[in-house]
């Protein structure tokens, strides 16, 4: 698997958090491809044990930002 570096990673964790804000909107089929699409991403940026925990990361950053917070608001 090859290495990415932390550029790509922030925008791999965009785009994963964009697509999660936009599920709302998917119909089933289009969700089971985001799905495996998310899945792909997340064993790019933390390799295949990993998968669960960076879903994780992204969907509740996702409502957070969909709530109108952000990572640094929740921290305070």
């Amino acid at each position: 698997m090859a290495k990415i570096s932390s550029l790509e990673r922030s925008k791999l964790d965009r785009l994963a958090i964009d697509m999660l804000i936009s599920a709302p909107l998917m119909d089933g089929k289009e969700m089971e491809e985001t799905l495996e699409q998310l899945k792909y991403m997340a064993m790019l940026k933390s390799g295949k044990r990993k998968i669960t925990k960076e879903l994780d990361s992204w969907a509740s950053l996702a409502y957070l930002e969909s709530l109108g917070e952000d990572e640094y608001t929740k921290l305070k």
